[in-house]
């Protein structure tokens, strides 16, 4: 019996075997969280830039709304996967003529709807969006 507790050949070959699948999932579980933190990071400044731009108009108007789109999509983000919302009427009409008064807030909500498969299921994650909430008062003078 001794003479088994004592021959340690391919142990480690078995610890090995024990600990790779754990140590290969840490580094590709890094590896998808860098990637949607980036891709988080970059979405919301696009988001900011047009959102200061649309508090100076009181709108987003149809051509700052075409250009955040297309600005989304050159910077790697698939435009029929953007999704723009606002419980005001005002903020995304078709009419540039209509906006929020100045000192009244702009709520706006910009998702996009592409899932992260990050695969986390002890921490019960099934999908991760990138979803950006911006609130400003208007500053427009008309």
């Amino acid at each position: 019996m001794m003479k088994i507790r004592k021959n340690n050949k391919g142990s480690a070959i078995i610890e090995l075997l024990l600990i790779l699948p754990l140590l290969i999932f840490l580094i590709l579980f890094f590896v998808f969280l860098i990637v949607f933190g980036y891709d988080s990071h970059k979405f919301n400044r696009i988001c900011d830039n047009y959102f200061e731009k649309a508090l100076v108009e009181g709108q987003f108007t149809n051509t700052l709304k075409d250009d955040f789109i297309n600005e989304l999509d050159d910077g790697g983000f698939n435009k029929d996967l953007v999704e723009i919302t606002s419980p005001q009427s005002e903020v995304l009409d078709s009419d540039d003529d209509t906006y929020v008064v100045r000192g009244n807030s702009i709520d706006v909500k910009i998702k996009y709807n592409k899932e992260y498969k990050i695969n986390m299921y002890t921490l019960g994650i099934k999908k991760i969006l990138i979803t950006k909430r911006c609130q400003g008062m208007s500053e427009e003078l008309r």
